[in-house]
């Protein structure tokens, strides 16, 4: 009975689940909803070494070997982000999400400097994020 039950609950979580992204560490995740931190759509990094689950809503995304992932953070809050979701995005009827399509998300371009050159990058704004902490 046991293990009947334990595969009954397996199998509800994967139809459940169906549709979900599971999300890896390093896995980046847009979710369409404005904050106080974020003036527009968030870009964030997923840091938990654990595998996440999210909701199909939200796009999520992985970056090759070439790309330094704390560089393209760094990047996700930056003035340029911003401008090119405020310039790109859709605002439906609610006023804390503005959305942009896959599609268009998928278009945009982001300048990338050598790997050496996008470590030291991210690893300048690691240093200002740590004083700025202290």
């Amino acid at each position: 009975m046991l293990k009947g039950t334990i595969l009954i609950k397996i199998l509800l979580t994967l139809i459940i689940l169906s549709g979900y992204y599971v999300l890896e560490q390093g896995d980046f995740v847009y979710n369409p909803r404005k904050s106080t931190d974020a003036p527009y759509e968030p870009i964030n990094k997923y840091l938990f070494k654990d595998k996440g689950v999210v909701s199909p809503l939200y796009l999520c995304f992985k970056v090759s070997k070439s790309i330094d992932s704390d560089f393209l953070a760094y990047y996700f809050k930056s003035d340029r982000w911003y401008r090119f979701i405020y310039e790109n995005s859709d605002q439906g009827a609610r006023h804390d999400r503005v959305s942009i399509k896959d599609s268009d998300f998928f278009k945009m371009t982001i300048p990338i400097p050598e790997i050496k050159e996008q470590q030291k990058i991210a690893n300048f704004f690691r240093s200002l994020d740590k004083k700025n902490s202290e």
